[in-house]
């Protein structure tokens, strides 16, 4: 769990995401099913670290992952 001072980052969101395929590539998922996560990876490292410590863009960012 996060302590009230932690900093979320573009660079901690990536590694939720690396943690998300990585799991999806275990389980088997097909390449094309991973595309939509490859994506906003992609979106979230061009994005300026700052954006991520706003906590409603964090939580953006991660429901439209988990979506």
């Amino acid at each position: 769990m996060l302590g009230p001072n932690a900093v979320l980052d573009a660079a901690w969101f990536s590694e939720l995401l690396d943690l998300m395929l990585d799991d999806f590539r275990a389980a088997g998922a097909p390449r094309r099913a991973l595309l939509p996560l490859e994506r906003l990876r992609v979106e979230g490292a061009a994005r300026d670290g700052a954006w991520f410590n706003e906590a409603s863009h964090f939580r953006e960012a991660t429901e439209h992952a988990l979506a």
